[in-house]
């Protein structure tokens, strides 16, 4: 994905984006929940990385808005470790949207 992070060379990225997004945003079912198994939190933990990489900062930039978007829709969750989760991507997605603002 680094590779994408040129402007304009974005497909595979985007395309990234928007299962990882469409991941984090299905239902966990309760089954899933009781083995541990989350891909809901893999795929936050996705997002959450492709934002603390700087070489991905210009990609990521139009993804921003969806995944606050995805962390705020999240605050009604009933399981805990989505909500924290969220919660933190949300925080951390405000901050680097904060510095991206600085830089440009």
């Amino acid at each position: 994905m680094a590779a994408e992070a040129q402007p304009g060379s974005g497909a595979i990225f985007s395309r990234a984006m928007r299962d990882l997004i469409a991941e984090a945003s299905s239902e966990a079912e309760l089954k899933n929940i009781e083995e541990s198994r989350l891909p809901q939190v893999h795929a936050i933990n996705c997002i959450k990385e492709v934002f603390m990489t700087s070489k991905l900062s210009v990609a990521s930039e139009p993804h921003l808005g969806e995944c606050l978007n995805l962390a705020a829709k999240s605050l009604n969750s009933k399981m805990y470790v989505l909500l924290y989760l969220l919660i933190n991507l949300g925080i951390e997605l405000i901050i680097l949207d904060g510095l991206f603002e600085t830089v440009a």
